[in-house]
């Protein structure tokens, strides 16, 4: 088709290759139709550049235009370059245009570069993993600083990061910069998460760069992020199944300094004085800290929810009764329940306007472990629009069985299942409801 559409370029010959492009998703057809092209050769390469230039600047649909990024990418010269910065600035488009900028320029790291940094998601995700055998001093410095973030997860780059970046070398300042003992924090913690991107046990310059970062730390150059930081390298070093890349004596004196920070006083009252500071961000990251430490996060949370920052779940992360208690007063006090109680459909409830129905999840979800408390949110969730809300109350009243339930349960059940338009939802109310006959 595309040999037909640059040989005669009719309407009916150009429809028809744009059908066939839009049938199947550019990701599965670049790499064959690329290969076919190349061994097919033969075809007037002004034509065919000017055929995808035109499919690429004025195509409305996403796949031909990924297609006609890689199909340009195949021909010689910077003649498309531009175009290329251009269209690398969509997030879907920047894969191919890295591919396609790796097959035209010589030297195109900088150029790559210039498009991750435009870029927050898969994008730039693609582009960094092809900037891994980099040796630009300046995009290595910014990697470690900047370049593994990304609004996806930050384990897809922090290996990359690390290593092309010289992480160790970063650290072995007496006093590095800010943005590097942070960039080194927020690396080294997704390291130690590991899936989806490398574990820690693959970088091999590991026992260096955590060691150098823990001496920064442990001499005063602390703050939040940097504590959650040796959290999460202290909670990696209490479950890996191995201690490779790390020497015995490396790996115990991890652990030794590890510890003396997070039982450091002063830093245990940085992140008391984190939770209840008020800032949303700082508040997220000190729980984080303090619930490694065993410190009790409730009341801090709760300040953060009556300030604005919801914390439902977090408030229902308790085993106290009368704090349960509490919860339920807030919510009753506060949610608009007879607006989320608007009757049964099939919702998924995702989205914004679904806030006050994830509230209702948050809490009903716990309330089977607290039998007989918050029979009116119970009921609420279980005259939901959305189907989860549902579920929830149903595996509650399971929980609590007949004994534990009010005496108009086995009515509001029987009610519920009459009105239940989800047949697996349905089956479990009929079933719930022999059981409290």
């Amino acid at each position: 088709m595309i040999q037909k559409v640059v040989s005669w370029p009719s309407k009916t010959n150009i429809a028809k290759l744009y059908a066939a492009l839009m049938q199947e998703g550019a990701i599965y057809t670049v790499d064959g139709l690329s290969q076919m092209v190349r061994d097919t050769g033969g075809m007037a390469p002004q034509k065919f550049r000017t055929l995808f230039r035109w499919m690429a600047t004025k195509a409305p649909d996403r796949e031909p235009v990924k297609i006609a990024i890689a199909m340009l990418g195949l021909l010689e010269g910077a003649e498309d370059r531009a175009l290329f910065l251009t269209l690398g600035r969509h997030e879907e488009f920047a894969l191919y245009v890295a591919v396609a900028l790796q097959n035209t320029l010589e030297n195109p790291d900088r150029d790559l570069w210039n498009i991750a940094q435009k870029l927050e998601g898969w994008g730039r995700i693609n582009i960094i993993e092809r900037l891994a055998d980099t040796t630009d001093g300046d995009i290595k410095h910014w990697l470690v600083r900047d370049g593994y973030k990304n609004n996806i997860m930050y384990e897809y780059t922090a290996y990359i990061a690390a290593v092309t970046g010289d992480l160790a070398t970063e650290l072995a300042s007496d006093a590095p910069a800010p943005e590097v003992l942070d960039g080194a924090a927020e690396i080294l913690t997704a390291l130690s998460a590991g899936s989806p991107g490398e574990s820690i046990s693959a970088y091999a310059e590991a026992p260096i760069a955590v060691a150098r970062f823990l001496a920064h730390v442990q001499n005063g150059q602390v703050n939040i992020l940097r504590l959650n930081a040796v959290s999460e390298l202290r909670r990696y070093f209490k479950h890996a199944q191995n201690q490779t890349p790390w020497q015995e004596a490396e790996w115990q004196s991890a652990i030794r300094v590890m510890a003396e920070i997070l039982e450091n006083e002063t830093n245990v009252a940085l992140v008391d004085q984190a939770l209840w500071s008020g800032s949303k961000d700082g508040f997220w990251m000190a729980r984080l800290v303090a619930n490694a430490l065993g410190i009790d996060t409730w009341d801090a949370s709760l300040q953060q929810h009556i300030s604005g920052n919801e914390q439902w779940y977090s408030l229902m992360r308790t085993k106290d009764p009368a704090r349960i208690d509490r919860v339920i007063a807030l919510a009753e006090q506060t949610l608009p329940l007879e607006e989320i109680a608007s009757g049964p459909d099939l919702l998924n409830g995702l989205g914004l306007e679904f806030k006050n129905h994830s509230a209702i999840d948050f809490i009903v979800q716990d309330l089977k472990l607290f039998p007989g408390k918050g029979w009116r949110l119970l009921l609420v969730a279980l005259k939901s629009p959305v189907i989860r809300n549902r579920n929830m109350a149903v595996n509650a009243l399971v929980a609590w069985g007949k004994e534990n339930s009010p005496a108009e349960a086995r009515h509001e059940i029987g009610q519920a299942l009459r009105s239940e338009p989800d047949e697996k939802l349905r089956v479990r109310l009929a079933k719930l409801l022999e059981e409290f006959s």
